[in-house]
């Protein structure tokens, strides 16, 4: 009932207006709006707030398919997330995980190049996690998203810094 009044009370638009009213220009005498670095800068305090943004928006999308649907309109806009510790990578996840549907029609070649370019950068596990979580929905393979994942990491010529170096070895 309460993930039904969020979408019906139209507070699911209200956050993603939250999440992109920090980037917009009004015209200040400062020029443009601020720039994605800006996010780790604390002196704007936006870091805690695009956090609680996508806890409401991790929490409000678990088992409601209406608000998945919605949520997975705006992966393009929380992709340039991906990467600034504010949970966008743990949301698109969340939303992804165990449904074929979503992760078949919303994952491309972007977003797929986004976390392939963060586990090379980071060196965190975490983006390697959902990398491999991108793979798989109810233990069924997602041949579509495998294929991208191979072809960011094999041809890439920095993927060698990701890959193990595998030999086999024939001792007689």
């Amino acid at each position: 009932e309460r993930q039904k009044l969020m979408r019906e009370q139209n507070i699911l638009q209200q956050v993603f207006r939250i999440l992109k009213a920090a980037f917009v220009d009004y015209g200040n005498k400062s020029g443009a709006g601020l720039q994605m670095n800006d996010l780790k800068d604390s002196k704007h305090g936006l870091q805690p707030l695009f956090r609680l943004c996508y806890r409401i928006l991790k929490h409000s999308q678990q088992s409601y398919r209406k608000n998945q649907e919605y949520i997975a309109k705006q992966f393009g806009f929380m992709q340039n997330h991906i990467g600034y510790d504010v949970l966008a990578e743990e949301t698109i996840t969340a939303l992804l995980h165990s449904n074929r549907k979503l992760l078949e029609k919303h994952i491309t070649k972007k977003e797929i190049d986004t976390f392939v370019a963060l586990v090379q950068t980071k060196k965190d596990h975490r983006f390697l996690e959902y990398l491999s979580d991108l793979c798989v929905a109810n233990n069924e393979a997602i041949p579509s998203t495998q294929e991208l994942i191979c072809n960011a990491l094999l041809k890439n010529k920095q993927a060698g810094s990701i890959l193990i170096e595998t030999r086999f070895a024939l001792y007689i």
